[in-house]
């Protein structure tokens, strides 16, 4: 329902009266929470399209996960690996390049009120900045329909 919604707006046809005017292009991006299986097909259900495919990605691979790598080993085995994160657009606009950036950062996290007595262990880890993996993606605009 959400992503119907908004490509509703980024196809410049949002629902009742609108003001705003059609645009050239419209990008989504970021975590859409997309691991059910309509999912799959939502993108193009909304006339969107899916940089990581247009490039050649195949749903399913270890170049598509980006969630699950930088978790416990238990979720991880609970709820797998899927592509949550995706970069959609539509309008005139190509995609050129799309990569997952983020993977294996981590920062050291340092507990409150530690006591003179605890180990380094129990002073603080190191935890992964997120349990995401970011998507960058460059994007040539270009006329509708062409070049």
């Amino acid at each position: 329902m959400q992503l119907h919604l908004a490509s509703q707006f980024m196809h410049g046809s949002g629902p009742g009266e609108t003001d705003l005017p059609t645009p050239h292009a419209a990008i989504l991006a970021g975590d859409l929470n997309a691991f059910a299986p309509e999912d799959l097909t939502a993108p193009n259900e909304c006339a969107l399209r899916d940089a990581f495919l247009v490039l050649g990605g195949k749903d399913g691979t270890e170049e598509s996960f980006t969630w699950g790598q930088q978790i416990p080993n238990w979720l991880r085995e609970k709820f797998g690996c899927p592509r949550m994160d995706k970069v959609l657009f539509c309008g005139g606009l190509e995609v050129e390049r799309l990569e997952r950036i983020g993977a294996g950062e981590m920062v050291w996290i340092e507990y409150a009120d530690v006591s003179d007595e605890e180990t380094e262990d129990e002073k603080g880890e190191e935890v992964w900045i997120t349990d995401h993996l970011g998507l960058c993606a460059d994007f040539r605009i270009t006329r509708l329909g062409g070049e």
